[in-house]
């Protein structure tokens, strides 16, 4: 998932910047930062409401609106039914702070949801339990439940290593014990559950396979990568004699390929070459003989069908086909049926086929309906017969916030203009006429990881459509810009299609894509592309492993190409180019310690104009980067306390003059992981809430459940 290798740029991308707000705010704020860290540092719950609830006395309703919500959230995860009583009130008597009463709102429907989950699955005879849930960097879904149901491996992406949590009492052993720069990702039990199979990356990345054992011992490394012969990998099963592991290798063209791998000596045998057929999940039968997959049947569809594959390589055949996406295979304990998530029904459902001597025994039946919104990944079986998952319930929401042109102060606090897909949604842009956003859903984005899917709405009539739906952008890292004839879209993407990335213009009224530039090799395109009145595209690039070196780039319509600046780009989401063309505001490093913030002449030389000095003693997010305001007078930036720079920590929004004509001023806006801003009409548009917010649940009963059908 994204943010498990955006978290080590970002550690390095943290920037600075002062002064204390007023005695009276500090003292409630001073509240509230303890609150969070009782509540997130230490895990004491209980503490953190007591706090929590002497911020609600203090007077300051926006921090009271936030206080509420998090008592809720604490609540909830002490599995008390106070929790919606204290969404109920943000909702009823805060309903002007509209950041935290839609939070609110969100939260109370995922509440209602479950109890509806619960109620529906208890007639049917299944039993739903919700067993893990939260933002990042707490909660990872990549790992697999032990045989005995007790604990998930997963990623603990405070540190990058592989790690087991006790799902009774919450306690975290770690697996490795390296950290970063080097991290773990999607991992496999052995049958007997003693050893575990991992995605491991050194540092530079090169996807490595490596094996150990549950306690940590034994760790050994099976496929090395050494001549980067893979670009990716992921462990899926193991044999049931616990000899082999299968993998999905994705090789450094993007094809994909079926493989086991020896656990004894790391040898490999290559199954079956799918070529562009773009598997997301693997599941081998419980006897070893046969492999159930999900692939496209055509290159040029989008959806997926199910089919069986031997485990010698030797026969495949259909065994789900429908006009529906159907994703996600994965076998029963008995190895009598194959179930599969589909969004046939209108939703993403569960659905199961009854499988005989490799071949499908009947018609596929629908076993629960609302699994998830988007995203569902069945994570495995226990020995009981309890089937793991997780779904994603969150992404964050949009916003926009006027200011006050004489005071630079909130003007009327927030809205929330873009209607559609609320709590799934980030990375905003308003378009040059004011009328039009775009930005990144996740909403119907049923896949692993953080692809989203552009979208554009409407302001004035909330009309909603999708663009290009063959692309897609990371939520995390996408930056969606508007061109200024508000014609086309420019993002950095990948076709799921031509399995193809990079920088693509996306024409707004027919939605086509055309890929302006291919991914360099040995480098990353930044974010974020700009293009000109003249046509000129800005973009950054950055090679892989040396930050320093990062460049900006200036690409004319003929496709010539030269570098603007060179070094200085200390995150390529940390810099926008003024409205008249002239400058680019830029943060990098300060020679006499923390970073500066500067405008660069974007053509004709000259020296950087200098804004503001960032010290130690507060940090930036580069998620929140850097914005002109609309009429070019002022470049707005986002501040947090360093200890809290997670992606759900408050961030407070501050703004400099552009001429340098003084100093950096608070605007007074300040929410939960606030991120993405960009300049509209008469403010700032922005995405802020969490940006992940994962729930593993289990689901009961269910061999008992298809033994009825």
């Amino acid at each position: 998932m994204t943010y498990r290798i955006a978290l080590v740029p970002l550690a390095l991308a943290v920037l600075l910047v002062g002064a204390a707000p007023p005695a009276q705010a500090q003292s409630a704020a001073d509240l509230y930062q303890q609150a969070l860290r009782k509540d997130r540092g230490e895990g004491d719950l209980e503490a953190a409401i007591l706090l929590y609830r002497q911020v609600l006395e203090g007077g300051d309703r926006e921090l009271a609106a936030r206080a509420l919500v998090r008592i809720g959230e604490s609540y909830e995860r002490l599995g008390r039914t106070e929790a919606a009583a204290a969404y109920e009130r943000v909702v009823r008597e805060f309903a002007d702070i509209t950041s935290s009463a839609g939070e609110a709102r969100a939260r109370l429907a995922a509440l209602r949801r479950a109890e509806a989950a619960g109620a529906a699955a208890s007639a049917s005879g299944l039993s739903l339990r919700l067993v893990w849930e939260g933002t990042e960097p707490g909660i990872d879904v990549e790992g697999q439940p032990t045989p005995d149901g007790r604990a998930l491996t997963f990623v603990d992406w405070t540190t990058g290593d592989l790690a087991v949590r006790d799902l009774e009492s919450g306690a975290v052993r770690h697996v490795t014990t390296t950290g970063y720069p080097e991290y773990a990702l999607g991992s496999t039990l052995s049958p007997d559950g003693q050893r575990v199979a991992y995605f491991w990356t050194p540092d530079p990345w090169r996807p490595q396979l490596r094996v150990s054992r549950l306690d940590g011992s034994e760790q050994r490394t099976l496929l090395a990568n050494a001549g980067h012969e893979y670009g990716y990998l992921t462990p899926h099963d193991w044999t049931p004699d616990g000899e082999h592991v299968l993998v999905n290798l994705w090789m450094p063209d993007h094809t994909a390929r079926v493989a086991f791998v020896s656990t004894r000596d790391g040898s490999v045998r290559i199954v079956r070459d799918l070529a562009w057929r773009a598997p997301m999940r693997l599941g081998l039968s419980p006897d070893g003989r046969h492999i159930a997959f999900d692939a496209r049947p055509e290159r040029d569809e989008a959806r997926h069908d199910i089919y069986l594959l031997s485990a010698d390589g030797a026969a495949e055949s259909v065994l789900v086909r429908h006009a529906a996406n159907d994703l996600h295979p994965i076998w029963t304990p008995d190895g009598s049926h194959v179930l599969f998530s589909s969004d046939r029904g209108g939703s993403i459902d569960l659905w199961a086929v009854r499988v005989a001597d490799g071949e499908p025994a009947g018609e596929p039946f629908l076993v629960k309906r609302d699994m998830a919104q988007n995203f569902f990944w069945p994570m495995g079986f226990t020995r009981a017969g309890s089937l793991f998952y997780a779904k994603d319930t969150g992404g964050g929401s949009i916003y926009t916030a006027a200011m006050d042109p004489a005071t630079g102060r909130v003007a009327g606090g927030t809205e929330q203009p873009a209607a559609a897909y609320v709590g799934y949604n980030t990375s905003p842009h308003v378009s040059p006429d004011g009328r039009t956003v775009v930005y990144a859903t996740r909403h119907g984005v049923p896949s692993l990881g953080h692809a989203a899917q552009l979208v554009i709405e409407e302001l004035e009539t909330g009309t909603v459509r999708k663009l290009a739906p063959g692309l897609r952008v990371d939520r995390k890292r996408a930056r969606p810009r508007f061109t200024p004839d508000g014609r086309a879209v420019l993002a950095r993407a990948r076709n799921t299609v031509m399995g193809t990335g990079g920088l693509y213009r996306v024409d707004v009224a027919s939605g086509t894509a055309e890929r302006l530039l291919a991914p360099v090799e040995g480098a990353n395109l930044s974010e974020m592309a700009v293009q000109l009145a003249g046509g000129d595209v800005l973009y950054g690039l950055t090679p892989q492993g040396a930050p320093e070196r990062a460049r900006l780039v200036r690409r004319t319509r003929d496709g010539a190409e030269r570098v603007l600046l060179d070094g200085p780009i200390g995150a390529s989401s940390l810099w926008d180019v003024s409205p008249d063309e002239r400058w680019l505001a830029m943060v990098d490093r300060a020679p006499e310690g923390g970073s500066r913030l500067q405008l660069h002449p974007l053509e004709g030389g000259g020296e950087p104009r200098f804004l503001h000095h960032i010290p130690v003693n507060r940090a930036m997010l580069a998620e929140a980067g850097v914005a002109f305001s609309a009429d070019g007078r002022w470049v707005f930036f986002g501040t947090t306390a360093e200890e809290y720079w997670a992606s759900d920590a408050d961030v407070e929004v501050w703004r400099v003059p552009a001429d340098g004509s003084g100093p950096a001023e608070s605007t007074g806006l300040s929410m939960p992981g606030l991120r993405h801003m960009t300049a509209a009409p008469d403010g700032l548009a922005f995405a802020a809430g969490p940006q992940v917010y994962h729930e593993v649940w289990v689901m009961d009963n269910v061999l008992e459940h298809l033994g009825r059908r």
